[in-house]
């Protein structure tokens, strides 16, 4: 088996697209809230979700569906491709705002509260991303797993040598103070639970993707498995360096900006200096870019076999869509609202929901799919749809739950005038066109 298709080198793809700022700045926040029995609930939600991405992979692995194909045989739905098409357009339109302060972060010393700068730099990460699946095509794997090496190699470099400066006693008592048990809540574990969904990101429509890339003799159950190993094994790394900054500044501020551009920059300049803050600037680059580009792919897809064209049309379009999204978002945020409140709501319901509608179909008795499979499956989707409830009714914007209804009953309008359009091009067209 060729090196690009290796067990390891597919390991570290999924592994790239787990991983990502939220392991750095998010995990370690809700630890640090909730104590040991938040980090329990967090990996028992990680073993339980695991069930239905490892069965959408083995489904499309079989019968080596595209990301419409798989929705339109299985459900006779292309319109929920359509649905994950917008949220992760929705999704990389308002990340591209973080995703610029990570480059941000690597030009300038602090994250200048400048609308035009802050606009072009979100709109330079869509372009990146563009540029890389356009460009790129096959070598955009090598890109992630090579990215994903360097985050985990810089982010490992800084633990150790921050834990050298505060050291081991001072550190080991603020792990023992973020460790403590203080039992367990219903919103505690929904919380945590609903955070490892996130991060593994259950319904954005890779693990379809993947299943369809996939060798036939690779295991997609136990690639996935070892990605979200290598998942979990940085978010508790990103909590070793958070715990690290709580132990030489305890009055740090636990919010994602401030945490992530503010405080712990600053503590790596002044202990460790100019090179290593240059280091962790650029992971943390990588770390966002490695989490959107399995998503640019899978938009970029789904636009091409919507629109019957080229997959590198498709990303282009998609990726301006994004971009455009990326603008008005920043250009609002600037008049003083809180857009991206509302878009992460309803995306973040969605992930949830697109969990089970990319799982429900492999779960429901394919013989090819192990018992013991679908069983595990069922228990995940079970898990999935309350929280993506609770999701649905716990924003505090009441917009989020609009936006997301209205999109779904919009998209699920068009159901019709898809199947037929589709149905019309498989008699005229090679599946291989689009690829």
């Amino acid at each position: 088996m060729s090196r690009r298709l290796s067990f390891l080198y597919l390991t570290l793809m999924v592994a790239a697209f787990m991983v990502g700022l939220g392991n750095v700045w998010k995990f370690p926040s809700m630890i640090i809230k909730y104590g040991l029995g938040g980090l329990a609930v967090y990996i028992a939600s990680v073993v339980v979700l695991l069930g239905m991405l490892a069965a959408a992979v083995e489904t499309t692995k079989k019968k080596g569906y595209e990301v419409t194909e798989y929705f339109s045989r299985e459900y006779g739905k292309p319109a929920f491709a359509l649905l994950f098409l917008v949220f992760d357009v929705l999704l990389i339109g308002y990340y591209s705002i973080v995703g610029g302060w990570t480059i941000s972060s690597i030009i300038l010393p602090e994250i200048p509260h400048n609308m035009a700068w802050n606009m072009g730099m979100a709109f330079l990460f869509i372009f990146i991303i563009l540029i890389i699946l356009v460009k790129g095509k096959r070598r955009t794997i090598d890109f992630m797993v090579v990215s994903f090496v360097l985050f985990v190699i810089a982010t490992s470099v800084l633990v150790w040598y921050m834990y050298q400066s505060v050291g081991n006693a001072a550190l080991s008592e603020t792990m023992r103070d973020i460790l403590t048990w203080r039992g367990l809540s219903l919103k505690m574990a929904l919380d945590m639970a609903s955070q490892a969904a996130y991060s593994l990101g259950v319904g954005m429509g890779f693990y379809l993707l993947l299943g369809a890339i996939l060798p036939r003799k690779s295991s997609g159950t136990g690639i996935v498995i070892a990605g979200a190993v290598l998942d979990t094994l940085m978010a508790l790394g990103g909590l070793m360096l958070i715990a690290t900054l709580i132990t030489a500044e305890p009055s740090t501020t636990m919010n994602s900006s401030d945490l992530l551009f503010e405080d712990l920059p600053l503590l790596i300049r002044e202990r460790l200096g100019l090179p290593a803050l240059y280091a962790f600037n650029v992971s943390l680059f990588l770390a966002a870019m490695t989490s959107m580009l399995p998503i640019g792919e899978v938009t970029g897809r789904i636009t091409a076999e919507l629109l019957d064209i080229h997959r590198g049309d498709g990303v282009i379009i998609s990726l301006t869509i994004a971009a455009s999204i990326g603008m008005v978002v920043s250009l609002l945020t600037w008049l003083g609202f809180n857009p991206i409140e509302i878009l992460d709501g309803a995306v973040s319901t969605f992930i949830l929901f697109g969990g089970i509608i990319e799982a429900y179909a492999a779960a429901k008795g394919r013989s090819y799919i192990p018992g013991w499979l679908r069983a595990w499956a069922w228990v995940g989707i079970i898990t999935a749809a309350i929280l993506g409830l609770y999701a649905f009714v716990s924003w505090s914007s009441p917009i989020s739950p609009i936006l997301l209804v209205a999109v779904a009953l919009s998209a699920l309008a068009l159901n019709g005038r898809l199947e037929r359009e589709l149905q019309l091009r498989r008699k005229r067209l090679p599946r291989e066109y689009h690829r």
